[in-house]
């Protein structure tokens, strides 16, 4: 039988380093997991081109919005700008 003060020193270092690996290995994946769902949220809002700021009138109808004040409405079944 091993002494109990010898197979903890050995075995405490690899639980340490193995849980301090396990933690860091969750967070990048629950990370990656966060930042596909808000691309994919930002996607579907207003077309493939939307901003976080957009918004949407209709179903077909969407005004984008350039800088402070500049202002254009998209067209989803045109597939163009109706507005200069």
């Amino acid at each position: 039988m091993l002494n109990r003060k010898k197979f903890w020193r050995k075995t405490g270092k690899v639980l340490n380093v193995s849980w301090k690996v396990a933690l860091v290995v969750i967070g990048v994946f629950a990370a990656i997991l966060i930042l596909a769902c808000v691309g994919e949220q930002m996607e579907n809002h207003c077309g493939k081109n939307a901003h976080r700021w957009d918004m949407e009138l209709s179903k077909n109808i969407c005004v984008h919005r350039f800088g402070y004040e500049n202002v254009r409405v998209y067209d989803r079944k045109a597939e163009k700008y109706v507005t200069p």
